[in-house]
């Protein structure tokens, strides 16, 4: 009896999928599509959705063109909330700019239609460094920006 106390009811996942696979769509618009190797969903002491071994995320646009790839090694979903959290080695492609963007952590609030990261960021467009404060764009990454960018960088890789 004592070893089954061990576990705690509001540690375990209600539910697990494997190698997940989600297409997101809204009235037949592809919108994202999803991978997983892992996702766990809770329901108690709040209802969220984890992901532990990472996600991969493919963000499309109105005529089903790419326009954004997002990594992260762990995230969280809250339901409540309408967020995910992204962290730990966070990367968005931009396929329009072709900038590549690396972040602590990444935050999602559907409902307010906004990807933003208030911690510092590197962004490289060809041999093109740039940083900044922070990161602010409209959730289909239609408007990405660096806040308070600086310390643009060329560089020649012949050297």
């Amino acid at each position: 009896m004592e070893q089954v106390n061990l576990f705690n009811r509001q540690q375990l996942p209600d539910q697990t999928i494997y190698n997940a696979h989600v297409i997101r769509s809204e009235r037949g618009n592809l919108q994202a599509i999803l991978d997983a190797p892992q996702i766990q969903k809770y329901m108690e002491p709040e209802s969220k959705t984890v992901y532990p071994q990472g996600v991969k995320m493919t963000l499309y646009g109105s005529n089903r063109e790419k326009t954004a790839f997002v990594y992260a090694r762990r995230a969280t979903s809250y339901d409540a909330q309408n967020k995910m959290h992204a962290r730990d080695s966070v990367v968005i492609i931009d396929y329009r700019s072709h900038d590549t963007t690396y972040l602590q952590d990444l935050i999602w609030d559907s409902q307010q239609q906004r990807i933003y990261s208030d911690h510092p960021i590197k962004s490289k467009n060809g041999q093109r460094v740039t940083y900044g404060d922070s990161f602010e764009s409209d959730d289909n990454f239609q408007h990405p920006q660096i806040i308070h960018q600086r310390g643009v960088i060329e560089f020649n890789d012949s050297i």
